[in-house]
Parts: structure tokens; sequence; C-alpha cells
């Protein structure tokens, strides 16, 4: 059974606006999900409910991204990272974020690095890694944070970002740790630099450091595990593009639908409807969505037992992790095939610079630039199934 609190937002949903782009509509779009409270849905919270499970969050993502894609692809870094690093936090961290995010209306940026899965921490280069920190002078347990976050989702709307950085001791070791930045406080450099044709209304700005002092009470996590601890936001992250791709095509589906019954053959009096050739390219739109659906559900029944297990186990479970490698591929994949359908239905309407569709299918050629891309993903999940490496040792 659908959680109740997705079930009354999904019916309202109307009150979004659609497919949003501009700076404006996006602001407008992120303020309601905020005002509904929808973004206190990933975490446990005695007086505002569990933690939205898998399930739940894919209805959710989906429905968001069949009003609005980039409303949706954005706010889903928030909806992962909170629920995927939540595990990871202590009480006093928890009670911390819990504070901002019930009582200010804080957003999270995604902390994913979806590549850095694929690389033992022991082949990490300092000199090249995007983010560097190194302990303060002082000995008070913080950082000292440099480097370059790119691809912020919603970054305008974003007030935390929990990121990975590569720590260098003085003796020359090496190790990730997670540190939490108020973007508000710690010297951050804002790059309005997202001029992207696909999901443009994300506002995937740049984050930029130099030296900016990290106290110790936002480190998250310094130990030698930071990539196994968090394993479980690697699930999250694909099943939530899995989602949002899904909600597109559900829409294109819905356009050509639309499609078949308003628009006439010449000459004929009759609707599209009523022509196998029409009626054949909708059942294989049908079939994309549907096998879509089963995937994602798939994934959903075993994260939810993922998610019973230990973080150590959870980084070892194999079948989890392919099967979020090949749902979302599956998904992103399946989703493009259903766009370029529907605008086979739709005609030359369709490349309208105002038409739905034409918007999604500029936007959905997003899907293959996503970390993990499609020939890295097939090499993993054909590695895993013939033995031959370990999914985590890829590199290696």
């Amino acid at each position: 059974m659908t959680d109740r609190r997705v079930q009354g937002l999904l019916a309202r949903l109307h009150e979004l606006r659609p497919y949003a782009k501009t700076a404006e509509d996006i602001a407008c779009n992120v303020n309601w999900l905020v005002s509904e409270g929808c973004h206190t849905w990933f975490h446990d919270s005695g007086s505002l409910g569990a933690a939205l499970g898998p399930g739940d969050y894919a209805e959710f993502i989906s429905g968001l991204a069949g009003r609005c894609p980039h409303t949706a692809l954005g706010f889903s870094m928030h909806a992962y990272t909170v629920r995927g690093l939540w595990p990871v936090l202590s009480e006093s961290q928890q009670a911390f974020l819990r504070a901002r995010i019930e009582g200010e209306g804080a957003l999270l940026g995604a902390l994913n690095d979806p590549n850095l899965y694929f690389i033992r921490p022991s082949g990490l280069d300092f000199g090249s890694f995007p983010l560097r920190a190194r302990p303060a002078e002082d000995g008070s347990g913080g950082y000292r944070l440099s480097g370059t976050k790119k691809f912020v989702s919603l970054e305008p709307f974003v007030s935390y970002l929990p990121l990975y950085a590569l720590a260098e001791e003085k003796g020359g070791q090496k190790r990730i740790v997670i540190l939490l930045i108020d973007k508000n406080r710690d010297s951050v450099i804002r790059a309005e630099d997202w001029d992207s044709i696909a999901m443009g209304g994300t506002f995937s700005n740049s984050l930029s450091f130099e030296d900016a002092y990290i106290p110790q009470e936002r480190v998250i996590y310094e130990g030698a595990g930071a990539f196994s601890e968090t394993a479980l936001l690697a699930y999250w992250y694909r099943l939530s593009k899995a989602s949002v791709y899904l909600g597109m095509a559900r829409l294109a589906m819905e356009q050509a639908e639309t499609a078949c019954r308003s628009q006439k053959v010449p000459h004929t009096g009759r609707s599209l409807a009523f022509f196998p050739g029409v009626q054949f390219t909708l059942a294989e739109m049908v079939v994309l969505v549907e096998t879509s659906l089963s995937q994602i559900a798939r994934l959903c029944t075993l994260m939810d037992g993922c998610m019973q297990k230990p973080a150590d186990a959870a980084a070892r479970d194999r079948e989890t992790n392919v099967c979020s490698l090949v749902t979302m591929q599956y998904v992103l994949k399946a989703s493009e095939s259903v766009v370029n359908l529907a605008m086979k239905i739709a005609g030359v309407s369709s490349l309208s610079s105002g038409h739905t569709l034409s918007s999604l299918y500029t936007d959905v050629k997003a899907g293959q630039f996503h970390a993990p891309q499609p020939d890295i993903a097939a090499e993993l999940i054909a590695k895993d199934k013939l033995g031959i490496v370990p999914v985590r040792s890829r590199w290696v």
C-alpha cells in the first residue's frame, strides 16, 4: 500500500508548474514541495513519520517527474542523499540535520560521486582528485578543504552539501573523508556554469573551495570504509535516476495517447487510434514502460532486504548491486525509446519548441551521461556474471 503522504501529494501534483525550466518556475516548485513537507520524508522523524521505503520513494519521484522532470531530478538528489546517508550519521549529526531540514526547510546537495564506487582508495591520485582535504593545523579535528564540486543539482536552493574529499595525512597516507558543507558559511565560491541543453532547469552549478575550514562537528566520516559504509547511497542514486526517467516515459506515453485520440488522419475522418501502425507503436511503448516498472519493483524488493543488513554486508550484496545497475541502464534506455516512439505517433508537430515531446526529446538524452555510463555499466555487469573481478575493483 502506498504511503498516505505520497498518495495525497500525487493527487495534487497539478498545483506544480508543469515542465518548469526557468529559475522562477523551478523556485516555485521547490518552495511548494518544501511547504508540503516533502523534503522531510527521507529520514525517520517521530513527529513526521518514518522515511519512505524504496517502493514509495520510486512512486513519489516518478510521479513528480511526470509533472516536471527538472524539478524531480533536482529534488531527488536531496531525497536520496538524506535517505542513504542517514544511517551513517551520528546521533548528534542527525539531530543537527533534522533541525535544519524540518525547522528551516533546508535541502541537501547530492553526496554521491558515482565513479568512486569503481576505484579502490589505494588507487586514488591526490593531485587529480577534485576535492582535497588536509587536517587543520590547530589539531581541532577539522579539515581544510580545497577543490571543486561540479554538477550540484538545484544548487541555488541547496543549503548543505555532503561530499567526499581525499585527505592526505602527514605521512603520505590517503583516505576518503566525508564532510558536510554549510553553503552559507564555509567560504564557498559559486559558479553559475550550468549550460546544458538537457535538464537545464536543474541548475547544476559548481561550488569551489579554497582552504575552507570545516569544523570537526561536520566531519561525517573519516574511517577506512567511507565507500562501504555508504554503499546504500549507490542503490538510492540508481533508483532515483530510474524513477525520474520512468516518469518521463510515462509523460511521453500520455502525449502519444492524446495524439492518438485527437489527431485525424487526412481524408478518413478517423483518429490515429484506429490505425494498426499507430496501435503497434503504442503497444511497444506500453511494453517498455511496464517492463521498466517491473524492473524497478525488483530493485525495490532487493533494497528492502539490503537495508536490513549491516553496512559492510550491504556493500557486498552483489545481487542488489547488479540489479541496481541493470535497472538504471534499462529504464534510461527504455525511456529514450518511448520518447522517440511518441514523437513518431505525434508527427512533425512534436518538433515544435513549445511541445512537451520536444522538451522530453532533449532532456531524455541526459540519461546516457549519468554515471556509470552504458559501456562501463555493461562491463561491470558482465564481469560480475563471469566472476572475472569484483564489481568494486573495476580498475585493478
